[in-house]
């Protein structure tokens, strides 16, 4: 389905009429249908070679859901900020952060001839991508001065998170091994079998695991004598990883057979399971809860503002 022809099902308006269309209205500001477009425009794109059929029509159902819902929040936080008159509590700090984003996103284009350029495609001038950058910068003034100011993790709150939590911080064991690893071939089957014992037998001799993976193993790694490094539960298949684990350092395994051929393993060390200290974890965790709290405060700010506000949306 293409884009436009999904934008035309949404509304079932015509072209001309669609462009005009307010989709919500927030206190005295409007949210028009070719604002809404043109954040969703790239978005359908990109749905569109993910999805498809039904899953597609809900996916993009739900983005333009959740894209109105964000610019109906931005329209209630800017005209909160208008209200406090932040910009002027800001003074030239306000101008400056504007600056600095504009500097920042200018960077992506090889000149000012591309940037502007840019802008003239997407129909808009240097002077509505200023504004725009203005309203962006009132939004994250306001949170920081409503929401994420307001925030904060104790020691106590990140212990008994920690504490709780303890399977999130746990490394399980992990072993370093080489392997042989000999394929079968289709028309020659017999030949895998035959070379990997042979191989066993001269590992049992005494040979060198790494140079005999260097001779015959066709692993990834045969070049550095089939050494894997450090590995964990879950980077082999099941019947590899039981014969690697079940392995004493400096011993070697008997023949595996997988459907991917005939194996050696060889097991240099373990590492058993441990679990990360707190003070390798607390910053991991202060953000974590931190992040939270932003997003629940957050929540609860934009529902009051919402209360006080008119907001209509059309469905």
């Amino acid at each position: 389905m293409a884009v436009a022809a999904f934008l035309l099902l949404l509304t079932a308006r015509g072209s001309a009429e669609i462009k005009e269309q307010i989709v919500a209205v927030v206190d005295d500001d409007i949210i028009t249908y070719s604002e809404l477009e043109k954040i969703l425009a790239p978005i359908f794109e990109r749905y569109e070679q993910i999805y498809s059929g039904a899953e597609l029509f809900s996916m993009l159902q739900k983005a333009r859901r959740d894209v109105l819902e964000h610019l109906v929040q931005e329209k209630l936080i800017i005209q909160e900020g208008k209200k406090q008159n932040v910009r002027a509590l800001m003074g030239d700090d306000f101008a400056k952060e504007v600056d600095r984003s504009l500097t920042e996103i200018k960077r992506n284009f090889p000149s000012e001839e591309e940037f502007l350029k840019q802008l003239k495609r997407e129909g808009s001038t240097i002077e509505q991508f200023r504004k725009q950058q203005e309203d962006r910068t009132l939004v994250r003034a306001m949170i920081i001065k409503e929401v994420s100011s307001k925030c904060s993790v104790s020691p106590l709150e990140v212990r008994e998170y920690y504490e709780t939590h303890k399977g999130e911080f746990t490394e399980g064991e992990k072993i370093h091994v080489s392997q042989i690893w000999i394929k079968e071939k289709p028309e020659k089957p017999e030949e895998a079998e035959r070379l990997a014992k042979e191989i066993l037998g001269r590992l049992d001799a005494g040979e060198s695991f790494a140079e005999l993976a260097k001779k015959h193993s066709q692993c990834p790694y045969a070049s550095r004598g089939g050494d894997w490094g450090f590995i964990s539960r879950g980077h082999w298949n099941k019947e590899l990883e039981d014969a690697a684990f079940a392995l004493s350092p400096g011993r070697h395994s008997g023949i595996v057979k997988t459907d991917l051929g005939y194996h050696l393993i060889m097991l240099h060390e373990k590492v058993p399971a441990t679990v990360k200290s707190l003070n390798d974890v607390y910053a991991d965790i202060d953000n974590k809860l931190f992040a939270e709290k932003v997003t629940e405060k957050r929540d609860d700010w934009i529902k009051r503002l919402k209360k006080k506000a008119y907001v209509s949306v059309v469905k």
